[in-house]
């Protein structure tokens, strides 16, 4: 398994105003953090009625001093450094 660097931050930087595709991959460079959680999927398993929008619960994530970003390659992946633990208690509210 790599374990290293997943992208190089210096040259991300200078190609993120570029579009948005290299922009959600500078926020994702500066999550030290393996992996993501896919909103969608693992909201199935949440009993809730009514889920907060996926921008709504990275707010949330942010706002309780965890880094989150929104993955360049699915629409419905969140890349945090938050535990799947504290992750599912923000779907439960």
């Amino acid at each position: 398994m790599y374990s290293g660097e997943l992208h190089e931050k210096s040259f991300v930087e200078k190609l993120a105003d570029i579009n948005k595709t290299i922009s959600l991959i500078k926020k994702e460079s500066k999550i030290n953090s393996f992996g993501y959680f896919d909103y969608h999927k693992i909201a199935k398993k949440v009993p809730k009625k009514e889920l907060s929008k996926i921008d709504e619960i990275i707010k949330t994530i942010i706002k309780k001093g965890y880094s989150a970003s929104r993955t360049h390659f699915s629409n419905t992946s969140i890349k945090t450094d938050m535990k799947i633990k504290s992750f599912m208690n923000i779907l439960k509210r």
